[in-house]
């Protein structure tokens, strides 16, 4: 009943493809794959795939083995994910080699779904639209999500938001099927899946993969997909069948239908109740040696592979079996042929210029600040948070200072007034860690597949997150810190100290930013900035006096944030005041005097080691954006710089 079944879905598969015409043939020929491993002192080549062929023509091709045997690395190899380091053989698209912007013309979607949880449906596949869609009208772009949630069945969910941790979204099979339409968007020749059946219930699954086959059959595509260990009812549905030993050796290739009767011959006879799926991985496993091998053992096991084993108590060779066999002979030729035929033809779909990015970089630009924003509105918790606390903690310390006086004691207080306004605007913007780690694995795979470029993204992320998160909280509390301590009233000074205290945190936020794209990881980058930070602080003037330092130390003092904050705060509002009191003075006899003291503000700031002069506060400001810019730049060049093929 099985063979029978797996045939006619054969037979069907074949009449639509000449129904629907030719389409795109991806073809792999001996490929090898291997990955240094180890730490710099000693590494050693482990070999992931071995000598593997392949054709996968119009259809459903899966990609099976065992967990460790290469399913995934040569899905990403034969998609152009993978750096070409360590890799021998040929991948061809139409008989050439896969073109620079094979990203444009081919879709990936990944095992885990990455997604914009706070848009809904239509809005991912619109941006999706918006970002990939060439010479394309508004209408035309709507036109085309339509037609998508309309084959994906999305209909009912489409002004549904995604979801997320906080927020009820739609299910697992929805959100698949999401991240298949937006692939889907540019009508793609090629489409790669990662496992599309992960962390899919079995009534899902097999929705997902009969949606993958109405593709197959409607738009004549090529699909290759890597598959763990599918049920009998969607193995039945593929086309073609790659299986992979444990360590990277071809098993079997061909038609799907064909598997079972290919290791009949060779005494591996499937029960007629059991899934071939599970049969052939138990086949697998049960004449595997290991899971992985270096290089070394790569040539012990070419030596025992010329020698065939027989009886039943051996262990089978599998891929000395099927290197044999008929179906390798047909895959060799094959292979062959579509070399030759590209090479005697002309104006294959492999040849064409390089199709460069679908928009501009200034649509690229407002097209992500949209989404941004929606993202920012659509999570109050996130938004709103960073000023709720910003006006506390500005009542709270106006509160605290609000009857400063210029007396003897009046400096100390409104300089560790200054000096608490100074860390506010470092240590409460750590929040800025997140912007590109939250988004890490979106922009990856968005950049790798096409989307945008980093500048754009790099801008757009770094507008839409310091105007509305970082500028607004730093307006709020600054205005109700400066009124309530009573500073000088005047306009030009206020405009004064929120100018510093908004190029502080840009300087911040930019060390923030910085090191959540070096490392990816928040954790990790906190610490760092934290770190950092404290370091800052300790040389800002307050805590200890710079004068007093080490000489070998003090160069310390020109990095750091507060330092440059501070002096341009303190020498705008202290400079032009003097602090007078009564003072005890100690006598030769020991006899105490009290007189009436003033010490002007400029004394007081030159023990500190802070100038005075106008200029002085006005080339603070001046570090404080050479800083800002330097860490942006850095930044984005680490960005920029970043592996984004896998």
């Amino acid at each position: 009943m099985k063979m029978s079944q797996l045939n006619n879905r054969s037979e069907d598969a074949a009449k639509a493809d000449k129904i629907t015409g030719a389409a795109a043939t991806l073809s792999f020929h001996e490929v090898g794959y291997k990955v240094q491993v180890g730490n710099c002192c000693r590494k050693i080549a482990n070999v992931i795939l071995r000598d593997v062929s392949g054709v996968f023509e119009p259809g459903l091709n899966a990609i099976m083995g065992p967990t460790g045997g290469g399913k995934t690395s040569l899905l990403d190899l034969l998609a152009g994910r993978r750096e070409s380091e360590g890799l021998q053989g040929d991948i061809l698209f139409n008989g050439k080699t896969l073109p620079s912007d094979f990203k444009l013309i081919s879709g990936y979607v990944t095992q885990d779904d990455i997604i914009m949880g706070t848009l809904t449906v239509r809005e991912n596949l619109q941006f999706a639209a918006n970002m990939r869609l060439r010479n394309c009208s508004k209408e035309e772009k709507l036109e085309r999500v339509n037609e998508i949630i309309q084959d994906l069945g999305l209909d009912k969910c489409q002004h549904t938001k995604v979801g997320t941790v906080m927020i009820q979204g739609v299910s697992g099979g929805e959100k698949k099927r999401c991240n298949i339409g937006i692939e889907l968007v540019t009508k793609p020749q090629v489409l790669f899946l990662d496992e599309p059946t992960t962390g899919l219930d079995a009534s899902t699954s097999h929705s997902v993969m009969n949606l993958l086959r109405d593709l197959t059959v409607q738009g004549n595509r090529t699909i290759v997909f890597s598959i763990h260990q599918p049920r009998y009812s969607i193995f039945r549905l593929f086309d073609r069948l790659h299986l992979l030993s444990s360590h990277g050796q071809t098993v079997f290739h061909g038609p799907a239908s064909q598997a079972v009767d290919y290791f009949a011959r060779h005494n591996l006879v499937c029960e007629t109740y059991n899934n071939p799926a599970d049969f052939f991985l138990d086949i697998i496993l049960e004449n595997s040696d290991s899971s992985e091998m270096n290089e070394d053992q790569v040539r012990e096991k070419e030596v025992e592979e010329k020698i065939p084993m027989n009886g039943k108590s051996e262990k089978k060779n599998l891929p000395h079996f099927f290197s044999e066999s008929v179906e390798y002979q047909k895959i060799q030729a094959d292979c062959k042929t579509i070399s030759l035929n590209a090479s005697n033809s002309a104006d294959m779909p492999g040849d064409h210029d390089d199709l460069g990015y679908a928009t501009n970089w200034f649509a690229q630009f407002v097209y992500l600040s949209i989404r941004s924003l929606k993202n920012l509105l659509r999570n109050p918790q996130t938004s709103i948070a960073p000023s709720v606390m910003m006006i506390i903690l500005s009542l709270l310390v106006g509160t605290l200072y609000i009857d400063w006086t210029t007396d003897l004691n009046g400096f100390q207080n409104v300089f560790g007034a200054l000096f608490f306004a100074t860390l506010q605007m470092m240590f409460g913007n750590m929040a800025a860690l997140e912007v590109f780690v939250n988004g890490r694995s979106l922009f990856l795979h968005e950049s790798a597949n096409g989307f945008y470029r980093v500048s754009s993204y790099f801008v757009s992320k770094v507008v839409c997150d310091l105007l509305p998160l970082r500028a607004i909280p730093t307006v709020l509390f600054s205005t109700i810190f400066y009124i309530m301590l009573g500073l000088k009233a005047d306009l030009g000074y206020f405009v004064f100290f929120l100018f510093v205290n908004m190029t502080t945190t840009m300087a911040a936020c930019s060390l923030a930013f910085f090191f959540s794209v070096l490392t990816g990881v928040f954790a990790v980058a906190q610490a760092l900035v934290s770190v950092s930070y404290i370091i800052m602080v300790l040389f800002a003037g307050l805590i200890l006096n710079v004068t007093s330092m080490p000489e070998i130390l003090q160069a310390l003092k020109y990095v750091s944030i507060p330092r440059y904050c501070l002096a341009a705060h303190a020498s705008a509002q202290i400079t032009d005041l003097n602090f007078c009191g009564e003072m005890t003075f100690m006598g030769a006899g020991g006899n105490r005097t009290e007189k009436f003291v003033c010490q002007s503000g400029e004394e007081l700031l030159d023990k500190q080691g802070i100038g005075s002069e106008v200029t002085e506060r006005w080339m603070n400001c001046a570090f404080l954006i050479i800083f800002t810019a330097f860490f942006f730049s850095i930044t984005y060049i680490v960005l920029r710089t970043m592996q984004k093929r896998k």
